[in-house]
């Protein structure tokens, strides 16, 4: 479209340049009457010629002007020719022109009365635009400010699901120490604690499930909030534009036909005036309304091609703006891609997470049937003992009193061990915990 209207131009421009002015004709002076009539006949004549032959070349928005020579001439013939016996219709006809200016004067005048109402309200318009986009821009940094939001706590989430890893292979050590302990002795008490860490991580894993899936579905809302309010502020924004050059043409064009108006006015003012002249006057303020009629002339063709360069420059930025949207729409596709590459890393490591989550509860599992039957085969051996006890409790009756003081010696030495091997857990898993806190606490935060 572009391309179409500079060819266009151009060849606009080179119809102009082959285009020529035709030189001004002064008359030749006579001495007579008769030689003066007929003297201003052959310039209106040649004038009007003229004026045909350059109108046939030019435009057909510039036709009238031949018209209004050939009107002038034939006033001017008719003029002199009555101007020996002045009668009433010469006053009546210059009244009734003079009715017809002011007419026209008033005319000019509420067409003005209007145009500034227009301009007024085209005023009101681009002020109500202004405020519009300044909501707009409020709006989007209160969108954008969510955003970062959103991400903030996916990030804190994301960090929290790390530690709660790290705490899951800190307990899985823990259950590890706790199976070594278990096989010494405490099992059953060690299994009731495994099973309170293991429900504990369990909610715990779950909590952090549903909190990644919010935190997902609010981004993706917001992303979606972000792309419609990025729509409709780029529609307002090119609707104000267009009402914006809408309103400086009309503008423009008012001004240029008050101008054209008071040109006119101007014009008839002179003419009526002329009327009062003799013949070589006449024909002296014809050549000089010639002279300005064709100083306009240039002066529109200077404007028009002031106008083209203009549009041509308005064209290249369209254009530029154009390339630079293109680009930024490519941009904004990478941009996207990246972040479904990132959600689809994210959704594919959370998978691999819920994933090591299933065999480790697998794990867990595994222990507590190997703790089950650890607690069978230690009740069994129990029975035994005590049916032994009974078997050889005649025999050993006197010796019971010193094995039960043996045997209660034993068991508080070894639950003397076990809880002294408990507190060095309990202080291992502080002491790694307080490692794991201070790394968090010191590792930057990503951007």
């Amino acid at each position: 479209m572009f391309t179409k209207l500079k060819k266009k131009i151009e060849e606009e421009n080179q119809t102009e340049l082959v285009i020529g002015i035709p030189p001004p004709q002064l008359p030749t002076p006579t001495h007579s009457r008769r030689a003066s009539d007929c003297g201003v006949s052959t310039p209106g004549r040649s004038t009007c010629s003229e004026a045909s032959d350059s109108d046939r070349e030019q435009k057909p928005k510039k036709q009238p002007q031949g018209n209004l020579a050939e009107n002038d001439n034939s006033r001017h013939k008719s003029s002199t020719s009555k101007r020996s016996a002045p009668t009433s219709a010469d006053y009546e006809e210059i009244v009734h022109k003079l009715q017809l200016i002011k007419r026209e004067k008033q005319e000019l005048e509420r067409q003005l009365r209007e145009s500034e109402q227009r301009v007024e309200l085209l005023a009101g318009r681009c002020e109500n635009r202004e405020e519009i986009e300044s909501f707009q821009s409020q709006e989007m940094a209160k969108v954008k400010h969510l955003l970062l939001c959103s991400q903030q706590e996916l990030r804190a989430a994301d960090e929290r699901l790390r530690q709660r890893s790290q705490e899951l292979q800190q307990s899985r050590n823990r259950a590890a120490e706790l199976e070594k302990v278990l096989s010494e002795g405490g099992e059953q008490a060690r299994a009731r604690d495994l099973e309170r860490d293991k429900a504990a991580l369990e909610a715990e894993v779950d909590r952090l499930k549903q909190d990644t899936l919010q935190n997902t579905a609010r981004i993706s809302q917001l992303e979606c909030e972000l792309g419609s309010l990025t729509d409709e502020h780029d529609g307002l924004k090119h609707t104000h534009d267009v009402y914006k050059s809408k309103a400086t043409t009309m503008i423009d064009e008012k001004d240029r036909h008050i101008s054209d108006l008071e040109d006119k006015v101007r014009t008839l003012e002179k003419r009526l005036e002329g009327t009062t002249l003799t013949g070589d006057e006449h024909i002296q303020s014809l050549v000089e309304e010639r002279k300005q009629l064709e100083k306009k002339l240039d002066e529109s063709r200077q404007h028009l091609s002031e106008v083209k360069t203009s549009w041509s420059d308005k064209i290249n930025n369209l254009e530029a703006q154009i390339f630079n949207l293109n680009q930024k729409m490519a941009e904004d596709s990478q941009e996207c891609s990246r972040m479904e590459k990132l959600l689809a890393e994210a959704q594919q490591c959370l998978k691999d997470q819920q994933q090591q989550c299933a065999k480790f509860e697998g794990q867990l599992l595994e222990r507590d049937t190997e703790l089950a039957s650890m607690r069978r085969s230690h009740e069994e051996e129990l029975q035994r003992q005590h049916a032994l006890q009974d078997s050889q409790l005649d025999e050993l009756r006197m010796q019971a009193a010193d094995l039960r003081a043996q045997l209660t010696q034993a068991q508080r030495d070894r639950d003397r061990e076990a809880s002294q091997a408990q507190a060095c857990i309990v202080s291992g898993v502080c002491a790694a915990a307080l490692q794991g806190v201070v790394a968090v606490t010191i590792k930057p935060t990503p951007d």
